[in-house]
Order: C-alpha cells, then structure tokens, then sequence
C-alpha cells in the first residue's frame, strides 16, 4: 500500500500520470490505511479532487461515449487538472515526507502483534 503510495507521487512528479488518476487511486489507498497511522497529515485536497472527479465517465462507461463528448469531458477535466496542480503537487509532497515514518509505525506494530 505504501508502495503504491509512494510510485503514484513520482509518476506525478515526473508528469507519467493525469493527476485525475493519481488522485483517484491515491484517495483510494489513503482510504485503506488504518486509522492510528501517525503521524497525521493533510491530504484532504486528493480526496477533494477524487470526487470531483466521480463526474467523469470511466472504463466502459467512458468507451460508450461518442468522440466528441469523451473530448469534451477530457477538456474540463484537464481544465480542472490545471486548476488544482499546485495543490496536489503540494499535497504529494507532503505524502512523500510522511511516508518513511509510517513505514516505521506500520513495521512497529505488525511486530508487537
């Protein structure tokens, strides 16, 4: 999980991933950490922009939809990639930093069990 965490804030920063994406999947795993996981951080604005982006079509949805909608749909979306960038660049930042320390917490406590 931590892994993945850690692979989906380089692909963005190495531009290899829509920051829809990054987003979706990174709320997603975030979701699944367990709640003690410290130390805390705020990494409100990927789950913000995951469900912002839940108005998207995706899988076969979206490959039912004519051309012309599926641009349209990709235009607002990169519309709102841009608009948002700074702060989830920022917020993968701020995932990055804390990610070693819950490395160690998580180790600490699978040992103590």
């Amino acid at each position: 999980m931590l892994d993945s965490l850690e692979v989906l804030t380089l692909a963005m920063a190495q531009q290899q991933v829509e920051l829809s994406e990054a987003a979706i999947r990174i709320s997603a795993l975030l979701d699944t950490l367990p709640e003690s996981i410290s130390p805390k951080v705020d990494l409100s604005d990927f789950h913000q922009f995951a469900e912002t982006c839940r108005q998207f079509d995706r899988g076969e949805a979206r490959a039912a939809l004519t051309p012309r909608v599926r641009h349209q749909q990709d235009s607002y979306r990169w519309q709102l990639e841009a608009e948002y960038k700074e702060r989830l660049e920022s917020c993968a930042q701020r995932l990055e930093t804390v990610l070693p320390a819950w490395r160690s917490g998580l180790r600490l406590s699978s040992s103590l069990k």
